[in-house]
């Protein structure tokens, strides 16, 4: 497993429009990165996700779930830019 020790911190924010409820926290998650993830081998490295969960209601239940993560941030905490590894790909 690449996170296991993952631990959820506290909100920052929390939006609510009809069906659609949203919460972000600037460090949404810290674990520490102990196998491989997306190609990369564990590192050993402590790592924090940034990002924002967006949620859809329908009936007084949850529906559906969309968790958008700041990549470059998390890469560049294990080691990886993804800019230079795009540059390689394209250039």
């Amino acid at each position: 497993m690449a996170f296991p020790n993952r631990q959820n911190q506290g909100l920052d924010s929390l939006y609510i429009e009809g069906r659609y409820t949203a919460g972000s926290g600037w460090t949404g998650t810290k674990a520490i990165h102990g196998g491989e993830y997306k190609n990369v081998g564990g590192t050993g490295n402590p790592v924090k996700f940034n990002g924002m969960d967006w949620w859809k209601s329908d009936g007084g239940k949850y529906i559906e779930n969309w968790v958008f993560v700041y990549m470059v941030y998390l890469f560049r905490q294990l080691g990886v830019d993804l800019f230079d590894r795009l540059a390689k790909q394209v250039g």
